[in-house]
């Protein structure tokens, strides 16, 4: 595992910025992968099902939530039958790009389970110019090798406690990785993890973004005495904290919406990152993230990165939430609310990810809010 001095917001927000910082860095070091003092759940009914011979091992999965039966199972095929994990099945936008996956984790402490709140997959077609942003909710239910049915957002930690033959852990998100080719088709590539307290100081090293809010937005859990939290529609301009609560807010809307307000927030700090000069402050930002911000990418891929988002327009940006239409509210029978993926439709999203208008319009809800 690679900590390589990065800037977070640049590897969240824009390919441009990230190549300043790889032209800025001076040195990298390799960590060994953390070992997990395992806790587990009371009341825990989860099972995994048998590994095939060349999976590797994993302990068994502490995370309290429900295996599905057969009748679960049953529900997901309904839907159509998982990609398989050939090249051929790759979906047609994706089969010459590069894939980056961008994950947002609550982990706070070693040996406490934690969950991947946020799942996106940015798309690079270097061929034609162009890149797509994905967002895969965190209830999408998947089957996990060698764990079973479960909500996506476990992919990630259950890829933690996976022990290679000689019982040293493995990298946590190669699991996650394998999750998404055989559900989804889609390869991955590369990779990059960022907790919430980086993405704060990274929309503050930004000096705030400004947000076009388009639905009318409301959470009592960031009421302050008297003030309540409300935002109508309309242009603000937020800090890392306002930012946080603004992707975070689930008394309005559902995790879909939520999926969509990250993506408004990738655009507005891909925005600000363009029109601010970043080189005075590449000091201060190495000393910030230099060991916050986790990557496989290497300097020379990441000024590669950074020559590509230069040419990019914002009608170059396309994208979409996995969402209504091509999922759909299940509940298994441990009483999980999830949502159950249609896999065509999906595959059809994924094949069409560049034949839809720019993310800029697609993602604005206004006239249509939940």
């Amino acid at each position: 595992m690679h900590r390589r001095t990065l800037v977070a917001l640049m590897v969240l927000a824009t390919l441009i910025a990230l190549g300043a910082c790889a032209l800025y860095r001076q040195s990298s070091h390799d960590d060994q992968a953390p070992t997990h003092e395992v806790t587990i759940f009371p009341g825990a009914n989860v099972t995994p099902t048998a590994p095939s011979p060349t999976d590797l091992r994993i302990v068994r999965p502490i995370l309290p939530t429900v295996s599905a039966t057969l009748q679960d199972s049953s529900a997901i095929a309904l839907a159509g039958p998982a990609p398989a994990a050939s090249g051929d099945d790759v979906p047609i936008a994706l089969r010459t790009t590069h894939n980056l996956l961008v994950l947002g984790s609550d982990q706070r402490k070693a040996g406490q389970a934690w969950r991947t709140d946020v799942i996106m997959i940015v798309v690079l077609d270097y061929a034609h110019n162009r890149m797509g942003v994905v967002s895969v909710p965190r209830d999408l239910y998947v089957k996990i090798p060698g764990v079973g049915f479960e909500r996506i957002n476990t992919a990630d930690y259950y890829g933690s406690l996976r022990k290679d033959k000689d019982g040293k852990p493995r990298e946590s998100v190669e699991l996650l990785k394998e999750t998404l080719r055989q559900n989804l088709g889609i390869p991955i590539h590369d990779y990059v993890r960022v907790d919430f307290t980086v993405f704060k100081s990274a929309v503050d090293a930004l000096g705030g973004v400004t947000v076009t809010v388009d639905c009318p937005l409301r959470d009592p859990h960031w009421d302050s005495p008297g003030q309540r939290y409300y935002l109508k529609p309309g242009q603000y301009f937020m800090n890392g904290e306002d930012a946080l609560r603004y992707v975070r807010a689930r008394y309005t809307g559902t995790d879909l919406d939520r999926a969509r307000r990250q993506q408004r927030i990738l655009l507005a700090m891909r925005d600000r990152a363009l029109e601010v000069n970043l080189w005075p402050r590449l000091p201060t930002l190495y000393r910030e993230f230099r060991d916050k911000v986790v990557t496989d990418l290497g300097p020379l891929e990441i000024i590669e990165l950074a020559r590509f988002g230069l040419r990019l327009r914002p009608e170059d940006i396309h994208g979409f939430v996995i969402g209504r239409g091509m999922v759909r509210d299940m509940i298994t029978s441990g009483g999980a609310m999830v949502l159950a993926p249609d896999y065509r439709k999906i595959r059809q999203a994924l094949d069409g990810l560049f034949d839809t208008p720019p993310l800029s319009q697609t993602n604005d809800r206004t006239g249509n809010c939940p």
